[in-house]
Parts: structure tokens; C-alpha cells; sequence
């Protein structure tokens, strides 16, 4: 599972064996230490094995790109498109509002002539 000695030791223990060293509680954290190990290391694994096949696919990556380069490319793509709608969000948000005040000006002069000459 593990490269290191003393990672692959701690990992394959058995705790029950320290039964009369250790308390009930000081045994279930250290099952539960070594079961959080042998999902890191399962991961670590999964991850491993992810990366051997993004290599060997080329999927469309450059010659020497790496995997890392391919992902920041996408990120980049998908940061200039997001760009673009919020750009094209705001300035329909801007027209909206230009819109909403020039349809309302001449009401709000009217209601303050009103109030004016009311006074």
C-alpha cells in the first residue's frame, strides 16, 4: 500500500492487541486514525493512477503539455467567458436602469412641480 516502512507498519496494526495498555476510547481513535490512513493512501493511489491515464490520452493536449497546463488552459477559457457575460450582465442591468430613470424623470419632475406650487 505505502511505500515507507513505518507508514505500511502503522498502517497494517492491530490495535486490539494493546488492549491492556490502551483504553477503549485511545484504541477506537487509533482504528479510526488507521482507517483515515488507508483512505489517504487510496486516494493518493486513485490520484496516481488519474494522472497515468491523462498522459497517456492525449486528448487533444499539446505536444509536452502536461495535464496541469491543459486544466489552467480550460480555467482561463472559462474566466474569459464568465468575463464576458458579466460584462454583457452589467451593461444590460445599466440599460435597464437608464430605461427605468428616463421613463420616471418626467413623473418625478410632475410630482415635484406639484409639490411645488402646492406649498
Amino acid at each position: 500500500m505505502s511505500d515507507h516502512p513505518v507508514a505500511q507498519e502503522l498502517v497494517s496494526m492491530d490495535y486490539d492487541t494493546y488492549a491492556s495498555e490502551l483504553s477503549p476510547l485511545e484504541i477506537e481513535t487509533l482504528k479510526q486514525y488507521q482507517n483515515l490512513a488507508l483512505n489517504l493512501i487510496q486516494l493518493k493511489n486513485d490520484i496516481v493512477t488519474l494522472n497515468k491515464e491523462v498522459d497517456s490520452t492525449s486528448n487533444g493536449l499539446a505536444r509536452g503539455a502536461s495535464p496541469k497546463d491543459s486544466l489552467l488552459e480550460e480555467l482561463r477559457e472559462l474566466e474569459t467567458k464568465v468575463s464576458v457575460i458579466s460584462t454583457l450582465f452589467k451593461s444590460s442591468v445599466y440599460q435597464v436602469v437608464v430605461n427605468n430613470s428616463s421613463n420616471l424623470g418626467p413623473t418625478n419632475e410632475l410630482t415635484t412641480s406639484i409639490q411645488d406650487d402646492t406649498i
